[in-house]
């Protein structure tokens, strides 16, 4: 048995049928309401989605637990890896102003040396300077960084440029484009790069790519860039169900789990959180129940001043007791004009 990897597609060839028979069955999932499709109910479809085809096709990604199901019957295939000419110079990823923790640096060389893979990192473990990292060290190639979200594609692009002075990043969204060898876009606006990056990106870094596990459009984007050997997604959460587990790891590769949060926690590296409860006296009077939610929720929530008054007061308490507290506060706004970062003047 041989084992043919390319960049997004991999094919196992055997004589064994019985065997690809197996493997084609073992990865066969029940997709989550499946009973009630047409074309379950018609007979046309077994509700099952599969990864590896009949023929022994899947998804390259997957390639390091077809090797360990594999393994489990004695079976090492001959892997014969297509496109070996890939450049694999690498440059000092070093960023100064910046010290790298021990689990930041092991996932930085595992995934250069891996080339592909799924790094899972907490919360406020310094997700982003692993990607500038990995962004330095393969400068020189062209690379595509995807997002589900401007606001944090352009946090990316003002600590890789500001933060981090790595040049030649541009960005793409909605509203702007700026090119760049190295862009950051957002996989609503990833038609605009197509004619630039499509076949000659050789990086594919997807941040928060557990948001990319399902759906058309964000899988189509996984699965784009046939010259990327280098793909690497990052996230703090990944999918727990078995479908879009596989369709991550098809696209991108194995997780990588490094450290916890809360080993982060007992090391100091991270705060511990601390949940207060906080009661405030609080009206809401005069709703008009005949509002749709969009307006019931702008007029009493995102534009009541009392609610908003009472978040700043809290906020200017804090402030008031540690002069060198920072403030990070979140919430759901319906109305982009007018915001807390507004009420509190902006800054903390």
């Amino acid at each position: 048995m041989r084992i043919i990897v390319d960049t997004l597609n991999s094919r196992i060839e055997t004589d064994n049928t019985e065997l690809l028979q197996a493997l084609y069955s073992l990865y066969a999932k029940k997709s989550p309401g499946y009973q009630y499709s047409s074309a379950y109910r018609n007979r046309r479809w077994d509700g099952k989605v599969r990864f590896i085809s009949k023929s022994g096709t899947f998804r390259t990604g997957l390639l390091e637990r077809v090797l360990t199901d594999l393994q489990k019957i004695k079976c090492s295939p001959q892997l014969e890896i297509k496109n070996q000419n890939i450049d694999d110079f690498i440059q000092n990823w070093d960023i100064e102003g910046f010290i790298y923790y021990d689990y930041q640096r092991d996932l930085i060389e595992k995934a250069l040396e891996n080339k592909r893979g799924i790094v899972k990192s907490p919360t406020g473990s310094g997700k982003t300077l692993i990607i500038a990292a990995l962004v330095k060290a393969l400068a020189g190639r062209k690379m595509v960084l995807l997002f589900n979200a401007k606001q944090l594609l352009t946090q990316t692009y003002d600590f890789l440029t500001k933060d981090c002075g790595i040049p030649n990043i541009g960005l793409c969204f909605g509203e702007g484009y700026i090119y760049g060898d190295i862009i950051l876009c957002t996989v609503q606006s990833i038609e605009k790069i197509l004619d630039t990056h499509y076949t000659e990106a050789q990086v594919l870094m997807v941040d928060e790519c557990h948001e990319f596990a399902n759906g058309r459009t964000t899988l189509e984007a996984l699965r784009a860039f046939p010259n990327a050997p280098y793909r690497f997604g990052f996230t703090a959460t990944p999918p727990s169900d078995i479908i879009p587990q596989l369709n991550l790891e098809g696209s991108l590769g194995p997780v990588w789990t490094s450290v916890s949060t809360s080993s982060l926690v007992d090391e100091g590296k991270l705060t511990k959180p601390i949940i207060q409860l906080i009661d405030r006296p609080y009206t809401a009077s005069g709703a008009d129940e005949e509002g749709s939610y969009l307006e019931v929720y702008g007029d009493y929530i995102v534009n009541n001043d009392e609610r908003n008054n009472i978040i700043k007061d809290i906020a200017n308490d804090i402030k008031q007791k540690n002069k060198r507290a920072r403030i990070l506060i979140l919430t759901k706004s319906l109305d982009h004009g007018r915001t807390l970062e507004n009420l509190l003047g902006g800054g903390d």
